[in-house]
């Protein structure tokens, strides 16, 4: 009875270490996907659609104009600086873009 016991325990373990690892490796991945846009910027867009720019300082969007073409975005992750469209742009800007016809954060518009 003893051995019928240990045996569910550590499957039971077994389980819940292989979910864990697969949850973990999961949550690492990137969540962020970045594309160098036609307008010059750099855009990041996570998984709900949010936008965001490549800005060094958290603020200024880098790129307007061109300038970035040698960058390696294959390097951006999701720690990569940026302002981000919605509350981070709104307290930096006084707007959050997503209204603005034409602005980069606005998902109608073209990037």
């Amino acid at each position: 009875m003893n051995k019928i016991v240990i045996i569910i325990v550590v499957i039971i373990l077994l389980i819940l270490l292989l979910g864990g690892g697969y949850w973990f490796l999961k949550s690492s991945s990137p969540k962020i996907t970045w594309k160098k846009s036609e307008k010059g910027i750099i855009i990041g867009t996570d998984e709900k659609g949010v936008r965001r720019c490549y800005a060094p300082d958290k603020m200024n969007c880098e790129g307007w104009g061109g300038g970035l073409s040698t960058l390696d975005i294959s390097k951006f992750n999701d720690e990569t600086p940026a302002l981000v469209c919605g509350a981070d742009h709104a307290a930096k800007w006084g707007g959050t873009g997503f209204d603005d016809e034409g602005h980069w954060c606005n998902l109608n518009t073209v990037m």
